[in-house]
């Protein structure tokens, strides 16, 4: 996350991790004990939205899936 922040021309980042990886950052993202990673919903390919403003992480969308549904509509 130092390395994002340390950018600020970029206004867009794309991040991609595992499960398990994503469910350890959302702790600390939420300053929760990592032993809590499990309390988070998380699905394959899910979409975390995460806004940075005034030294802040702040978490907009959680494990979204509507890319999901929509190529699903597709067939």
């Amino acid at each position: 996350m130092d390395t994002i922040v340390s950018a600020p021309d970029e206004k867009t980042v794309l991040v991609c991790m595992h499960g398990r990886a994503m469910l350890i950052l959302l702790c600390l993202l939420y300053d929760t004990p990592i032993s809590n990673m499990t309390n988070y919903a998380h699905q394959n390919t899910g979409l975390y939205h995460v806004k940075y403003s005034d030294g802040k992480f702040e978490v907009l969308t959680v494990n979204c899936g509507a890319h999901l549904e929509a190529l699903l509509l597709e067939k």
